[in-house]
């Protein structure tokens, strides 16, 4: 049988801890070449666009894609197909909008282990939608957060989310009129935005302090920018979720960067699989301003839909089906191992 789990039913069976550990582990196996994580493909049409990302992860078990897909009225949808590599059964279908957020999150939550400045933190955020929900919620369950201060263009919305914020997570939340404000005397500054076609930058370089410790999570494309590229030439180190060469075809931010003249420089550069895996440099002093740098990979959405599969299993959530993919037997004349059409 295989597995429908729908955004309510990812929602409930999300557990931040856990959720951090598997993808942790994770990443160190793909580190050291266990797992097959292609290039992802991009698609674009007109107005319309499509990423599929595959992944192999043979340490757990299990293999697959998530593919999702925007149209022009601007509405994205996300999921995820989960198969076992040991009989090629598919496992489940999840609806991945929620657990992409969340997966984000979990693994910023990681990458803050290595680089945030230790001890009790408090969070500036500038943006107030479900990443950064998500990316509060994760970041509490992984240390002391001491204060949350928000900042989003609705005045509205940010109050809306300040008060759901402090009701879930029992910590004071403040609400902050300009970004900057958001971001003063933090330590980690959590940059969750989706400034849209207009390339607008949501969070500039002098804002920062020397010691803080950024996560920036929502310049995914080509489209969208997030970050002044000055932040990247003050960094003292830069964490890249994915490979560099990828990163920079990928994020407006680096591809801004870039064609202002800059290079990532490999002495303070390093991706958070290396980094897992001994052979990249933690923070090395309080006084370092470091960036972690997100696009999200493949690697990341697998795991995440593992870890959701089997809780959800755990408390029978979601919907049985027979399996969705029916199996093709290979005739006596193919040999062993080929691939059939």
């Amino acid at each position: 049988m295989s597995l429908l789990l729908s955004d309510a039913d990812v929602r409930q069976a999300v557990s931040y801890p856990d959720r951090g550990d598997g993808i942790e582990a994770a990443l160190k196996v793909g580190a050291e070449g266990a797992a097959v994580v292609p290039a992802r493909m991009n698609l674009e049409h007109s107005s319309t666009w499509m990423r599929v990302m595959p992944a192999i992860v043979p340490s757990a078990g299990v293999m697959g894609l998530k593919v999702f897909h925007g149209v022009a009225d601007g509405r994205v949808r996300y999921l995820v197909l989960l198969c076992s590599v040991a009989d090629g059964s598919v496992l489940a279908a999840v609806d991945a909008c929620y657990l992409t957020a969340a997966r984000t999150a979990a693994t910023s939550a990681v990458a803050s282990r290595y680089v945030s400045p230790p001890g009790r933190v408090r969070l500036g955020v500038i943006g107030s939608g479900l990443e950064a929900e998500t990316h509060c919620q994760a970041l509490c369950a992984a240390g002391e957060v001491t204060q949350i201060k928000v900042f989003s263009p609705n005045q509205a919305r940010r109050r809306l989310f300040a008060g759901r914020m402090q009701s879930m997570l029992g910590v004071p939340v403040t609400v902050c009129s300009r970004p900057q404000d958001a971001l003063a005397g933090v330590e980690h500054a959590v940059v969750a935005t989706n400034t849209g076609p207009s390339m607008a930058v949501a969070c500039q370089a002098d804002w920062l302090s020397a010691g803080q410790h950024v996560t920036s999570i929502g310049s995914t494309n080509q489209r969208l920018r997030e970050l002044d590229t000055d932040i990247f030439r003050r960094a003292d180190l830069i964490v890249l979720d994915a490979d560099a060469a990828q990163m920079e075809e990928e994020s407006g931010d680096l591809i801004q960067y870039r064609t202002e003249g800059g290079t990532l420089d490999p002495a303070r550069t390093q991706t958070l699989p290396g980094l897992i895996s001994g052979h990249g440099t933690r923070r090395q002093h309080n006084g370092q301003l470091t960036l972690y740098k997100s696009v999200g990979t493949a690697l990341q959405d697998i795991i995440a839909a593992d870890l959701v599969y089997r809780r959800a299993r755990e408390l029978g959530l979601g919907t049985d089906v027979p399996d969705l993919s029916h199996e093709k037997q290979f005739t006596p004349t193919q040999p062993r191992g080929s691939v059939p059409a």
